[in-house]
C-alpha cells in the first residue's frame, strides 16, 4: 500500500515537473506580451489623436452652423420687416 502512494506521489511530481515552463520559456511569453502591449499603446494613442481631431473639426463645424443661423435669423428678421 505504501508503495502504490509512493509511485503515485513520484508520478504527480514527475507530472508537475514535465509541465512546468522553463525560464527560456516564460521570457519569449514575457517579451510576446510586452510587444504586444506596446502595440495596443501605439494603436490607442493614434485612436486618441485621431478622436481629438476630429472632435475640433466636430466644433469647428458647430460653431460655423450657429454662425450660419444667426445670420439667417437676421436675415429673416430683417425681410419681415
Amino acid at each position: 500500500m505504501n508503495s502504490l502512494r509512493a509511485t503515485i506521489a513520484m508520478l504527480c511530481l514527475f507530472l508537475f515537473l514535465a509541465g512546468c515552463a522553463t525560464q527560456d520559456e516564460l521570457r519569449h511569453v514575457s517579451r510576446n506580451v510586452d510587444m504586444n502591449i506596446r502595440a495596443v499603446q501605439d494603436s490607442l494613442a493614434d485612436l486618441e489623436q485621431s478622436m481629438r481631431d476630429d472632435m475640433t473639426q466636430v466644433r469647428k463645424n458647430q460653431a460655423n452652423l450657429s454662425a450660419d443661423l444667426i445670420t439667417l435669423r437676421e436675415v429673416t428678421t430683417y425681410a419681415k420687416l
